[in-house]
């Protein structure tokens, strides 16, 4: 799992707007999902003043929601 962290970092440091939109997100700040499909986790970023910032890695089966207020810690 940490490898797969490590290359979802890298992936998302390289190219933010290349993964896809949240789905279940709010549309501000603009959030994007890495999909980890050998572990079926996603790890959420959302691109914050220039940066992609991870704010959850969730696994992709459970119910996500409950990270949308790490949102408001952004500020």
């Amino acid at each position: 799992f940490e490898a797969e962290m490590r290359r979802a970092t890298a992936a998302i440091g390289a190219n933010p707007h290349m993964h896809p939109r949240n789905e279940d997100g709010p549309d501000e700040p603009e959030n994007r999902q890495y999909y980890i499909a050998r572990f079926e986790y996603r790890v959420i970023y959302a691109l914050w003043k220039g940066e992609a910032v991870i704010v959850a890695v969730v696994h992709a089966r459970r119910r996500s929601g409950n990270w949308h207020t790490r949102l408001t810690e952004l500020d």
